[in-house]
């Protein structure tokens, strides 16, 4: 059993993410042979911090 959070633009379509989440779940839970939760966690992505915080990231 595994859990993921992935964080998602805050303005994004929530049914389209949503299907995409669902999908991911699926194939990676049979591709990996566990069960696999992702929970979304939506981060404005135009806020300064997280832009601060992914220019660090990527350093």
């Amino acid at each position: 059993m595994a859990s993921i959070h992935a964080e998602i633009p805050a303005d994004i379509n929530i049914m389209k993410i949503h299907n995409i989440i669902d999908t991911t779940e699926r194939e990676l839970s049979q591709k990996l042979n566990i069960y696999l939760v992702i929970h979304m966690n939506p981060i404005s992505v135009e806020d300064e911090g997280i832009k601060s915080a992914k220019e660090e990231i990527k350093k």
